[in-house]
């Protein structure tokens, strides 16, 4: 049995093989594009320093036994391997290389103290990502599209199928077939990380620095905290987090695989969000007695505003039918279930609080009156389609199953909506003057230590 008779793939195969390897690169989906790769780009693949096999001669399919062995010729003297600068952790195949990989303890080290609070390298490598995740993705694109029409992926792929055959003579056309695709996709998902890792490393250092410096504010903002005694619960943190994952039309767990697909830790997104909240607790603690917004303040906001329309007002209650436990399908479902029969015995508002205790992790909210528009999509629509006295279906909300009864509405003048907001916008005015001045303040007290830059 000769092998070269077994698979027939000529030359021109082997270009066809190379396409078909570019469409496996653009199809694999983005989320592997923008995983936490190890730093640096593939080096061919292959022992350090040593070079690809070379394609199969014009003429022939694969070597076999059949052919003759050329003649041995004088070894030129070996010039002296340059270093690769480029190497990462992974061959082409993706098995591991020993030994540890670049960067992997760099990303623990200390670049700032913050009164003696650190942040580390991988705190402003996360914040980076989070500032400037458009533009890294568009980054990668453009690479990947010059990484797959590059003579040299052309020809790294012919190498390895070229070793593929070599290594497995005797097989079967699909067996070897199997075995080079297996190759073939550990090669394109090494591209991938050559793209990240540059797209990556080309990120303007303005946003390094922007990074750096929203995560000493973030700092300074929790010790502020801490020294006025709030504390902020995961409780509030993951409700705060829920309405911005509601924001992106996703669940909690989508908007975390999102972030995940990104390259991004949910705790990054999480801290941020507690330091905000702690912030505003701060700021209204520190100063609410300062703020006093009179009606002439509210006219002139209002006389400068669009004309408004007539709107409604519901009378709004809540029972949140808690997940306890860690999130799955068997526990959503259960708690579907029990919000259902609770649904089935409701029969007023009056009786809501009640029927909220009979329900074991369930909290009873009496919301009072509500404006529509501070409620998501789609429970608006369903509140204002709804009767009163009438509870909603089960919906899945932040933090578990959510019933929401509609106990009364009211007409709201125009006039009353525009005051309120005005006076709110005024006193957000205001308190966001008073914030930016107590946070220059407190970096300015601040001891930073900047180990990157020598200290300041």
């Amino acid at each position: 049995m000769i092998l070269r008779r077994q698979i027939s793939l000529r030359s021109g195969k082997l270009s066809a093989c190379a396409r078909m390897m570019g469409v496996s690169i653009l199809l694999l989906p983005m989320a592997a594009v923008a995983q936490d790769f190890p730093s640096g780009t593939w080096n061919g693949g292959g022992a350090p320093g040593q070079p690809a096999p070379p394609a199969p001669s014009p003429g022939h399919d694969f070597p076999s036994a059949a052919d003759p062995a050329p003649k041995p010729k004088p070894k030129p003297r070996a010039a002296k391997p340059k270093p690769d600068k480029t190497a990462i952790a992974n061959d082409d195949d993706g098995a591991p290389r020993k030994g540890k990989s670049r960067g992997s303890d760099d990303s623990a080290r200390i670049v700032v103290k913050v009164n003696d609070d650190p942040i580390t390298a991988r705190e402003i490598s996360q914040r980076q990502r989070v500032m400037g995740g458009a533009d890294i993705q568009d980054k990668v694109k453009a690479n990947m599209q010059r990484l797959i029409k590059s003579p040299e992926t052309t020809e790294r792929l012919k190498g390895i199928l070229n070793e593929v055959v070599k290594a497995n003579e005797g097989k079967s056309r699909d067996e070897i077939i199997e075995i080079f695709e297996a190759r073939k996709k550990a090669f394109a998902m090494n591209l991938q990380k050559q793209a990240v890792e540059s797209a990556r490393n080309s990120v303007s250092p303005a946003v390094r620095k922007s990074a750096k410096d929203a995560l000493i504010e973030e700092r300074l903002k929790l010790q502020a905290a801490k020294t006025a005694g709030i504390t902020v619960s995961e409780e509030e943190v993951n409700k705060q987090f829920g309405m911005i994952a509601q924001r992106n039309k996703m669940t909690m767990e989508q908007f975390g695989q999102h972030l995940k697909g990104a390259g991004i830790d949910m705790n990054t997104m999480k801290s941020r969000t507690k330091a905000d909240i702690a912030w505003m607790e701060v700021v209204r603690k520190k100063f609410g007695h300062q703020i006093a917004i009179t009606s002439r303040d509210v006219d002139r906001i209002v006389a400068a505003g669009p004309a408004g329309e007539d709107g409604t007002e519901l009378q709004l209650q809540r029972i949140s039918l808690q997940l306890l436990n860690k999130v799955d399908q068997s526990a959503l479902a259960k708690r579907q279930l029990e919000a259902e029969a609770a649904r089935a015995n409701f029969t007023g508002c009056q009786q809501s609080a009640a029927l909220a205790n009979t329900i074991s992790g369930a909290r009873f909210e009496d919301l009072g009156p509500r404006s529509p528009m501070s409620v998501p999509e789609p429970t608006r629509s369903l509140l204002l389609s709804a009767r009163d006295g009438e509870m909603l279906p089960p919906a899945v909300g932040p933090t578990g199953v959510e019933l929401w009864v509609v106990c009364g509405r009211k007409a709201v003048s125009a006039d009353k909506q525009k005051r309120e907001a005005a006076e709110d916008e005024a006193k957000q005015a205001e308190f966001s003057i008073l914030a930016k001045k107590y946070l220059r303040d407190l970096r300015q007290d601040a001891v930073i230590d900047d180990l990157e830059a020598g200290g300041s």
